[in-house]
C-alpha cells in the first residue's frame, strides 16, 4: 500500500518536472536585457496620430469689403407716415441728383445709426458727408440720431428739422443744424441751442409761407421748404443742383444746308 502510494507521488513529481522543463526553456528565449541584448533597442511605438499633409493655399491680398446699407441721406417721416409727404417728395428729387438716400419711419432712427456707424467702422479714413433729415416726431427722430452718432464719435454735417415737436437734443458733433419751423402752432418748436451752426428759420416771418393752408401738417410739402432744404442738402453733399433741360426747339433747316 504504501510502496505504491510512493509510486504515484514519483509519477506525478517527474511528470510536473517534465511540464516545466519546455516552460523554462520557452521563457529562456527572452533573456533580460543584462542577458546580452544591452545594444538592442527597445521598438518604439508612436501613438501620436499621423499627420495628414494639407495643401496650402495662397494667403489673401485683402479681405473683401463688405457693403453697408448706409446712404448720403436720410429722410424720416412723422406719425405714421400719413402727414409726412414732403419727404416721399424730397427722396424723389435727391434720387434724381444721383443722391443715394433712403426714406423711413420716425421709430426706425436706430437702424439709422447702426448703419452710418457700420459704414464709418468700414471705412475710417474715408468719411461721406451725413444729411438726416426729419418732419414732425421724424424732426424729432433726427435730433435723437445724430445725438447717439456724436456719442458714438461719428460727426453729422446736416440735421435738417421740419416742425420738430422737440427741441432736443443737441449734439455739438453736427455741424449745422437747420430747423424750419412754425412758431406758436401749439406743435413745432425751435431748436435750445444757439450759435453759428444752428439755423432756426421761423416761416411766420416769410410772407410767401405765413399764410392759410401752411401749417405743421403741410409745410414739408411746400415747394419753397422743399427747395430751402434741397439747397442746404446739395451744398453739404458738395453738388450742384442739375439745371433743367428746356425742351429743344425745332426749326426748319436752312436752305444753304440742305443738299
Amino acid at each position: 500500500m504504501v510502496k505504491s502510494m510512493r509510486l504515484s507521488v514519483l509519477v506525478l513529481v517527474s511528470a510536473v518536472l517534465a511540464l516545466a522543463q519546455p516552460l523554462a526553456a520557452m521563457a529562456g528565449q527572452v533573456p533580460p536585457p543584462e542577458a546580452g541584448l544591452s545594444e538592442a533597442k527597445p521598438l518604439q511605438v508612436s501613438t501620436a496620430p499621423r499627420a495628414v499633409p494639407v495643401k496650402k493655399r495662397a494667403p489673401k491680398s485683402s479681405q473683401p469689403v463688405v457693403p453697408t446699407r448706409a446712404a448720403s441721406v436720410y429722410l424720416i417721416r412723422g406719425f405714421l407716415g400719413i402727414f409726412s409727404l414732403g419727404m416721399d417728395r424730397l427722396n424723389d428729387s435727391l434720387k434724381a441728383q444721383g443722391v443715394k438716400t433712403r426714406i423711413l419711419g420716425h421709430t426706425g432712427w436706430p437702424g439709422v445709426v447702426a448703419d452710418i456707424k457700420a459704414e464709418a467702422d468700414l471705412h475710417p479714413d474715408k468719411r461721406a458727408p451725413i444729411v438726416i433729415i426729419g418732419h414732425s416726431l421724424g424732426g424729432n427722430a433726427a435730433l435723437q440720431a445724430s445725438y447717439v452718432l456724436g456719442q458714438q464719435g461719428v460727426p453729422v454735417d446736416l440735421v435738417v428739422t421740419v416742425d420738430p415737436t422737440s427741441s432736443r437734443p443737441i449734439s455739438d458733433k453736427v455741424k449745422r443744424y437747420l430747423n424750419i419751423y412754425m412758431a406758436n402752432d401749439g406743435l413745432g418748436a425751435a431748436l435750445a441751442a444757439k450759435g453759428s451752426g444752428v439755423d432756426n428759420d421761423n416761416i411766420r416771418d416769410n410772407p410767401q409761407l405765413n399764410r392759410p393752408g401752411v401749417n405743421h401738417f403741410t409745410m414739408d410739402e411746400n415747394p419753397i421748404v422743399q427747395q430751402q432744404i434741397m439747397t442746404a442738402v446739395l451744398k453739404t453733399l458738395g453738388r450742384k443742383p442739375a439745371a433743367r433741360k428746356s425742351p429743344a426747339s425745332k426749326s426748319p433747316p436752312s436752305k444753304s444746308s440742305a443738299k
